[in-house]
């Protein structure tokens, strides 16, 4: 979660796309519209968006007391099924003088665009967001096939899958005279299949799909999509 000084900063900015700011509680459409169009990014600059409840149009907090009923409410919107695909959210309290703020803050997708109950929502200019235009939604869904053709080679931090590749893969699918004159270390022969990330020094995502114990663990919102095929 961002820190005290961001959220000062947030508060005395004008709201603009990535801000929005509310004194409602249990606007629960308001909330997943502003989500949704965070998460969509129509102008595409990889920033986060946030939703701050708690506080006046102007900025100024209206001394609200953040319970923990509404943190479950606000952190709810990433897997209730209304927003497709989900959205990667953080949802916590931040407590002031003033009152307190419940603040989510809300990444970019790489799948958009982002739907709340199958419509599409942007941030235009300003803070009002809006049903997405056919040319708006056609330019987040060239950035999303642009991303998806790439997401499998993804680096997938804090994970490691060396020794299921050595112990299981590997001597499965490779010949043993084949691995007795490899000259390659085992993540160099990872990154030629790309299933590792030399530069990060992890697992892509692809190979946390095959050689992870726990893929659901390590990625965040990860689900199977079916497209219907039409003949033209």
């Amino acid at each position: 979660m961002i820190t005290h000084d961001h959220i000062k900063t947030l508060l005395t900015d004008i709201e603009n796309e990535r801000v929005e700011r509310t004194t409602f509680t249990k606007d629960t459409d308001k909330f997943a519209i502003a989500v949704c169009a965070f998460a969509n990014d129509l102008h595409g600059k990889g920033t986060q968006g946030y939703l701050l409840v708690g506080a006046e149009d102007d900025g100024a907090l209206c001394g609200l007391k953040v319970a923990d009923e509404l943190l479950r409410n606000l952190a709810g919107l990433r897997s209730d099924g209304n927003i497709l695909p989900q959205p990667a959210l953080m949802a916590g309290k931040v407590s002031f003088p003033e009152g307190d703020l419940a603040v989510v803050e809300v990444q970019p997708s790489r799948n958009t665009p982002v739907r709340y109950k199958g419509v599409p929502w942007i941030r235009v200019s300003g803070p009002d967001a809006a049903r997405r235009t056919k040319k708006s939604c056609a330019s987040c869904v060239k950035r999303a096939k642009s991303n998806r053709r790439h997401s499998t080679r993804r680096p997938c931090l804090h994970s490691t899958i060396l020794e299921l590749f050595k112990t299981e893969y590997l001597p499965k699918f490779v010949k043993p005279c084949v691995l007795k004159n490899e000259k390659r270390t085992v993540k160099q022969q990872l990154a030629s299949l790309q299933l590792f990330d030399l530069g990060h020094d992890c697992p892509t995502v692809a190979g946390v799909l095959l050689l992870g114990k726990n893929p659901k663990q390590l990625l965040f919102g990860a689900y199977i999509h079916c497209e219907e095929c039409r003949s033209r």
